[in-house]
């Protein structure tokens, strides 16, 4: 076992086959020192062996709070949530940068 951070809410093992290094695990962290969980800025991080800073990399800096996330494949799904209640999809292609999901 291997610390890779402080305050993991979640994580999940890269895709074989996708992710080209096979230690890679994507994890959300959060500050506990905000007051209501459900408003705290989460980021969603990538990282692999070696477990150090030089191999973290913040997956989309301009993502902001979600709720969790989960790897299918190439695809990572997220859920945002607004200030009026209104939740979307969020989606990352080829673990490029998220865009929201316009479902017809």
């Amino acid at each position: 076992w291997t610390k890779i951070a402080d305050y993991v809410d979640s994580y999940q093992w890269g895709v074989r086959g996708i992710d080209l290094i096979a230690t890679t695990v994507f994890f959300n962290t959060y500050d506990p020192h905000e007051e209501n969980k459900g408003d705290q800025t989460v980021h969603l991080y990538t990282q692999h062996e070696p477990f150090t800073d030089e191999t973290r990399r913040e997956l989309d800096p301009n993502l902001g709070h979600h709720s969790g996330f989960a790897v299918v494949g190439p695809y990572i799904f997220t859920q945002k949530t607004d200030e009026v209640g209104v939740i979307s999809l969020w989606v990352s292609y080829n673990r490029e940068a998220f865009h929201k999901a316009h479902i017809p």
